[in-house]
């Protein structure tokens, strides 16, 4: 059955706030490096959340890129990679304009063009 616009609107709005989540964390460690921390424990990147949850790594990209829908239970796995509560991923969401997911959807569909333009 064909998603709707609307289906893949939200799938990609969901892609976006984990990618904020991701983006946090990322901070988070190189903060920790010029402070001379080394915190192993920080998941900030696709190769360590599927580490982390026993997912496929293209399975994560999938899902961080918007291109494939999230099961619940992945969510939880991932937001728990994350260091992420429901509330700090609902508060993302929450402040994600419609004009930002249409921005990302197509930036999506830019690098998608430019990969199939290098084939």
């Amino acid at each position: 059955m064909a998603k709707s616009k609307e289906q893949i609107f939200v799938q990609f709005k969901y892609a976006l706030a984990l990618q904020r989540l991701l983006e946090s964390n990322k901070k988070k460690v190189k903060k920790n490096i010029k402070e001379g921390k080394n915190d192993k424990k920080i998941d900030n990147s696709y190769g360590k959340i599927s580490s982390s949850t026993n997912l496929r790594k293209a399975t994560i990209s999938e899902v961080f890129s918007g291109i494939s829908e999230m099961k619940a239970y992945t969510m939880f796995q991932i937001l728990n990679s994350l260091g992420k509560t429901y509330t700090q991923f609902g508060r993302i969401m929450d402040k994600i304009t419609d004009a930002e997911v249409e921005l990302f959807i197509r930036s999506k569909e830019e690098e998608k063009n430019a990969r199939k333009s290098n084939k």
